[in-house]
């Protein structure tokens, strides 16, 4: 068993307490990523996934347990003994501990069980960071616990809620209305943005002047730019892409 068949059936399992699950999730730039992340309207959750309980990822769940009211820690069950105080320390922070064992004669691979439940966190002071994370994040077809790429950063999220906001507009808006109308995780986003598009995405996208004004356009898009001559009005135009 992978740490990344782990995901699975513990993402359902965490799905059933009323938890949206995310894989991968950086709350950071440059941060580390939490194998699984979630939030059940104001309520945030993590769950680190390792193959064996040691003391590395106690020592990371503990530090976790200061960005969300709910930490957990997923494991493969073993035929061993743990020792109590594992199970007490466990306690003493909150956290709390799944097994993912296999299940035989059934149309479900894995069975999950819960060893130690989780406490409510209540004095975590991030947990709102994480959040932000998390509202409004595209779900990706990936898993937990996976090494290596494929997983959503901080800045990707952000380019994809442009991409998203573009798409809903027409294909096209002013860098003052994307500015104003998407949450991205850049400081100053007016420069940061520009910057980035400029320099890392001109692939995809294509930022021309209007009038002085920076405006962004989704090159696979039929969005036709701003005084260019047209079938459709300028009226029509700012209606389409909610300047009007």
């Amino acid at each position: 068993m992978k740490e990344s068949d782990l995901y699975d059936p513990i993402k359902t399992r965490l799905e059933t307490y009323g938890f949206k699950i995310y894989p991968e999730v950086q709350i950071y730039s440059g941060g580390n990523r939490a194998d699984i992340a979630g939030y059940n309207g104001k309520y945030t959750l993590i769950c680190e996934l390792k193959k064996n309980l040691s003391w590395d990822v106690i020592e990371q769940a503990i530090q976790w347990t200061y960005y969300a009211n709910i930490m957990y820690i997923g494991v493969k069950k073993i035929k061993k003994y743990r020792p109590a105080f594992i199970y007490d320390l466990l306690r003493q922070y909150k956290i709390g501990l799944i097994e993912v064992g296999l299940k035989y004669n059934s149309n479900d691979m894995y069975t999950t069980n819960v060893l130690v439940g989780a406490q409510f966190n209540r004095n975590t002071r991030a947990s709102d960071k994480l959040l932000k994370a998390l509202v409004g994040r595209p779900e990706w077809d990936i898993k937990g616990g996976m090494a290596g790429g494929g997983y959503m950063t901080t800045y990707s999220l952000s380019i994809e809620r442009v991409r998203e906001y573009l798409i809903s507009v027409g294909g096209g808006a002013s860098m003052k209305d994307i500015i104003k109308n998407v949450a991205t995780h850049w400081a100053n986003p007016a420069s940061s943005l520009s910057h980035s598009l400029q320099n890392y995405e001109t692939e995809e996208f294509e930022i021309f002047k209007v009038k002085n004004r920076n405006w962004l356009k989704l090159r696979c898009s039929e969005f036709k730019k701003p005084g260019m001559t047209s079938s459709i009005t300028q009226k029509e135009l700012d209606l389409k892409i909610g300047l009007r």
